[in-house]
């Protein structure tokens, strides 16, 4: 600056980062928000859902209704 000071700012890291990982809940919110446009709000809370509890899916198949629009 003009009298010889100078300005710091560190940004800690944004959410969603390494640093600074999302939690669950803003996952799947965030998820939601970007599902819903495109495959309405039930369709997209159940493959939110599905994915939630993919380990009980026996065939990934059964959930290829949901990925369409």
């Amino acid at each position: 600056m003009a009298g010889g000071d100078s300005l710091r700012h560190a940004t800690p890291a944004v959410s969603g980062t390494p640093g600074n990982p999302m939690e669950r809940d803003e996952v799947e919110k965030k998820a939601l928000n970007l599902l819903e446009p495109v495959l309405g709000a039930s369709k997209a809370r159940e493959l939110i859902d599905a994915v939630r509890h993919i380990e009980g899916v026996e065939d990934v198949r059964a959930m290829r209704p949901l990925l369409t629009v």
